[in-house]
């Protein structure tokens, strides 16, 4: 028989772990001196302990590795255990080779082209939504106010308040310099079913954006003049993390003219939907 310090050193596991294991019930010592309160084990008990530590090397939680100790386990059942840990483990190692990727891609983007963080990329999902919308082909960019304009003096006469924060979505597959595919877009409740006439036969009406599995996602603070530069940092980041882009882009206005006359304080997510290439 050894004293636990004695056990320790054999075992090569520290005091502290030993007792630990004999409060979880885990490694009971072969006997304890009723009067000094002395662990003592023999050799007998080295086994057991060997297949804790292993089941712990195995990244077993104690709790685990005492329920299988405290019955008879089955080969079938420890071979269903060890396959469920090995796909857990796969799991784990993916997420850490992806989150691995994207800090090179962030060093790489920094080193490059002096990314701030006010040029912040995430990856979101984005729900479908209901909306009152118009899309149209926008001779030219400079044009563009003049129909946020339009829009908005045929809610304003409506008497209409969005659900939510406006949105654009460019409908072109690639940048295009004029005859911009745009489509302006009010998020609405669901019970909303009206429709808006505008100049030209044309009209406000309801439509529905798709979801979106994943989208690179931006915030630029800041006048729209500047805003060139964020679409051109979420490209990079894109094109870092060995993205494609798979979808019309969105602009969703979180703080728009309408809610402020300053252009420092404007507020516009940027969303490029992405895939693996």
């Amino acid at each position: 028989m050894f004293k636990i310090g004695e056990f320790s050193r054999l075992s090569q596991v520290s005091v502290q772990a030993l007792r630990y294991y004999d409060e979880l019930g885990l490694l009971k010592p072969s006997t304890i001196d009723r009067f000094t309160g002395y662990r003592f084990y023999s050799l007998d008990l080295l086994p057991r302990l060997n297949r804790i530590l292993a089941l712990k090397a195995l990244g077993l939680s104690l709790d685990e590795i005492r329920a299988l100790l405290d019955r008879d386990v089955t080969h079938e059942e420890m071979q269903a255990l060890l396959e469920a840990r090995q796909a857990a483990l796969e799991a784990e190692a993916h997420e850490a080779q992806a989150r691995l990727a994207f800090v090179r891609a962030r060093l790489q983007m920094l080193e490059g082209h002096g990314i701030t963080a006010e040029q912040d990329v995430i990856l979101k999902s984005v729900a479908p939504a209901r909306v009152l919308s118009i899309r149209q082909v926008v001779p030219t960019w400079e044009a563009m106010p003049f129909y946020f304009g339009e829009v908005t003096e045929t809610v304003i006469a409506n008497d209409f308040t969005s659900a939510g924060p406006w949105i654009t979505v460019y409908h072109d597959d690639s940048w295009v310099d004029a005859d911009v595919d745009l489509e302006i877009a009010l998020p609405v409740p669901p019970s909303f079913d009206d429709a808006f006439d505008m100049n030209d036969c044309r009209a406000l009406t309801v439509s529905h954006l798709p979801s979106v599995e994943t989208m690179a996602s931006l915030i630029h603070r800041g006048s729209y003049e500047m805003k060139g530069q964020a679409v051109v940092a979420v490209g990079r980041w894109i094109e870092a993390n060995q993205m494609a882009i798979v979808g019309p882009v969105r602009e969703v206005y979180l703080r728009g003219p309408m809610d402020t006359d300053n252009g420092d304080e404007l507020l516009t997510e940027i969303q490029f939907p992405v895939g693996g290439r």
